[in-house]
């Protein structure tokens, strides 16, 4: 590339020296190069690469853009234009759960929501299963992409979140531990802490009443009647209910599943190792480990739900009584005219932070536990090299060392795991809202953990949520 001389143009140490305007954005992820004097000798590639690499730039250059600026400086002269440009990581991605077993639609169900929380609510109306039959295939998650900087320096990626099959009763998984298969005929249930079961179904065909009296069962219960009030059903699976509940005691590992409604006058509860599921609910006590699904009304009950109360696929109407949920409630309407007292809570449940409390104080027990029987174990172990064999006592406290850390490192893992579970709900709980898809009336009472709202005005299509220590109203 020859060119008349021009005065004052700069030569080519000149050029790189002082006359070229380097920009490196704070991520080191962007590399921008600008000049607007360039020299009268021929730059080469080689020339511009050692020039980046004086400033530790050696990764992602556009040499393509290099030898177009070679060949025509003239043509960028004036211009900023991006010289290399890193990796971003690409984050790995969750685990995926998905049920195989088809129901009416002849479909397999996804069960992961897209907070990554697996969605055993799908399961609510599958068909019974066969033994040996596929249930839940899982798909691991992925450690993602490694990114890398113009300067070289590797960025690592998130992994994805693993989801874990939780294994319960009758069910089996296979050598790779992504398949889970049932090894009984009967109905899936989903119970404490989203365990995956199979039980047997007991059937009864007509009302839980004198001829029929109390219920406990390992399994299933169908109910193709109503509960009369007085009787108790306890099932180590689901509870399922065609008719009405009245003042009856129920309780399940699993869901609890009423067609009809709950007319409870005050009298009995309704206990669940995972979802309550009715049309309506009428003056009852209803607790759900993870979600109250209601169609039409909630009218003065006291409804206790780990994640959420939802109510509002009908009329969507909650009246009186105390809602409280760890992380949402969805309703259509909230109260009345008449401004009937009605409490909403949303956040941290009591229960949750005492259970977290108490695993921390084991895991550190178990922690100096296992410290002490490893020191104890060491010190013998020497004392058995040195000597060639231990007196009885030794030998019985050496076996019972092995097997003290034995258990612990059994039980280590389980609470880490269950401590890992309730940190992510907790996080949820600053996301922690309540939305209110039609109308909020006057009488109504927002709790969100120490923080309480009145509501003096009628409110429409909002969403409440807590900002900055104060309950706030946001548009939906």
């Amino acid at each position: 590339m020859q060119e008349p001389q021009e005065r004052g143009r700069p030569n080519k140490d000149q050029f790189f020296k002082e006359c070229i305007d380097l920009e490196i954005s704070n991520d080191k992820m962007t590399a921008y190069l600008l000049y607007s004097a360039y020299p009268l000798e021929e730059l080469t590639t080689a020339d511009f690469l050692q020039f980046l690499k004086s400033h530790q730039i050696m990764y992602g250059i556009d040499e393509q853009l290099l030898r177009a600026i070679c060949e025509n400086p003239g043509q960028f002269s004036g211009k900023r234009v991006t010289i290399a440009k890193g990796d971003p990581p690409v984050d790995g991605i969750d685990a995926k759960i998905e049920l195989r077993i088809k129901g009416s639609t002849g479909q397999s169900k996804p069960m992961e929501t897209d907070q990554g929380r697996v969605d055993f609510r799908n399961i609510d109306n599958v068909t019974n299963v066969k033994a040996g039959e596929l249930l839940l295939v899982k798909t691991p998650a992925t450690t993602g992409t490694p990114g890398m900087t113009i300067t070289g320096q590797r960025i690592e990626a998130k992994p994805g979140k693993n989801h874990p099959i939780k294994i319960g009763k009758n069910v089996v998984l296979d050598q790779s531990g992504l398949n889970l298969y049932s090894v009984i005929d009967g109905q899936i249930s989903i119970t404490e802490k989203e365990r995956v079961n199979v039980f047997p179904v007991y059937e009864v065909n007509g009302d839980v009443d004198y001829s029929v009296g109390n219920i406990d069962f390992i399994g299933t219960v169908v109910i193709r009647g109503n509960v009369l009030a007085g009787f108790n059903v306890k099932a180590g699976g689901d509870i399922r209910v065609l008719g009405e509940v009245e003042g009856a005691e129920l309780e399940a590992a699993g869901n609890i599943e009423i067609r009809a409604g709950i007319v409870a006058q005050g009298k009995g509860s309704i206990k669940a190792g995972n979802n309550v599921i009715a049309n309506f609910i009428n003056q009852a006590n209803v607790y759900a480990m993870n979600d109250v699904i209601v169609a039409q009304s909630i009218m003065h009950s006291n409804i206790k739900a780990d994640h959420h109360v939802i109510c509002r696929s009908g009329k969507g109407l909650i009246v009186g009584g105390r809602i409280q949920a760890g992380e949402k409630i969805e309703v259509n309407i909230i109260g009345n005219t008449m401004s009937t007292p009605t409490t909403l809570e949303v956040g941290i449940m009591p229960d949750l932070i005492n259970e977290y409390n108490s695993i921390k104080q084991q895991i550190a027990q178990l922690q100096t536990d296992l410290e002490s029987a490893s020191k104890g174990i060491a010190l013998l172990e020497r004392q058995l090299a040195i000597q060639k064999s231990l007196p009885q006592d030794k030998q019985e406290l050496r076996i019972k060392l092995t097997n003290l850390i034995m258990t612990i490192e059994r039980k280590l893992p389980e609470l880490e795991a269950r401590k890992l579970e309730i940190e992510e709900s907790l996080e949820m709980v600053n996301q922690a809202r309540i939305d209110v898809y039609h109308t909020a009336y006057p009488g109504t009472k927002l709790i969100f953990g120490k923080y309480t709202r009145y509501l003096k005005l009628e409110h429409s299509r909002i969403s409440f949520r807590l900002a900055d220590g104060e309950i706030t109203a946001i548009p939906l």
